[in-house]
């Protein structure tokens, strides 16, 4: 599972590259909802879906607040379990979008933080959640300017 977990992850990073500046607050929201929605919400995976659905929901709303109605919105395809998914993003005002990402990499931050918390004292669990968190933050470099 965690090896899945963190395939998906650089798979959503790289899509989201592939993406304006703009819309990559949007990219990630989207792709980490698509992963929560994979995670089993009981046993040891139940607390790393919560750090990763509070993260998709803050991205989001991020991503809403900040919205470029005058952008079109995009449609980016990311290959996930043999299955093509094609996720419509949107972009952030031009003049929002270092503080927007800058706010989003602040999310992207305190989640991994909850990731590795999350497990201290079980070392069964530690290991995967670490690999979790190192993947979220080498997604991290997709935020900053």
């Amino acid at each position: 599972m965690t090896s899945a977990v963190v395939a998906q992850i650089s798979i959503s990073s790289a899509a989201c590259e592939a993406v304006g500046t703009a819309y990559r607050t949007d990219c990630l929201a989207k792709e980490l909802q698509a992963l929560v929605k994979k995670l089993p919400a009981q046993g040891e995976y139940a607390a790393a879906r919560e750090a990763l659905a509070t993260a998709s929901a803050e991205l989001a709303g991020l991503s809403r607040q900040n919205r470029d109605n005058s952008q079109p919105r995009l449609r980016i395809t990311v290959q996930a379990d043999s299955e093509t998914k094609r996720r419509p993003v949107s972009a952030v005002k031009p003049e929002t979008v270092a503080e927007t990402n800058a706010k989003a990499l602040a999310i992207l931050e305190d989640t991994t933080t909850v990731l590795l918390r999350s497990v201290e004292g079980n070392n069964d669990v530690a290991l995967h959640y670490q690999r979790i968190a190192q993947a979220l933050n080498s997604s991290k470099v997709l935020l900053r300017s």
